[in-house]
């Protein structure tokens, strides 16, 4: 299982369509998300470019994913394959039992 980098190039002006799309564009990668194929979904200030996280045998399985992303036809994306992905995991903080 390999992991890939998505950069998405959102447009320059986000119609009214488009922004129609975004509350169906997060509760679809919240689902990928718990399924495991989206280990990370981010969002640059700016609001021009998203990034993506996604767990796939090969780079064709990847085009798949990003196919059923609401949002798919509106954007540009570039794929690319990682070598390593390196995060800290956002967990609760250690139970003191003091």
């Amino acid at each position: 299982m390999g992991q890939y980098m998505i950069d998405i190039q959102l447009p320059y002006l986000m119609s009214a369509e488009f922004l129609g799309l975004i509350p169906k564009q997060r509760a679809h990668i919240n689902a990928l998300m718990q399924n495991g194929q989206v280990t990370n979904y981010l969002l640059a200030i700016d609001r021009s470019r998203l990034w993506v996280v996604i767990e796939a045998e090969a780079e064709a399985e990847i085009w798949e994913i990003l196919e059923t992303f609401p949002i798919y036809p509106h954007v540009e994306c570039n794929v690319f394959e990682l070598m390593f992905h390196n995060h800290t995991a956002h967990s609760l903080p250690a139970i003191s039992l003091n």
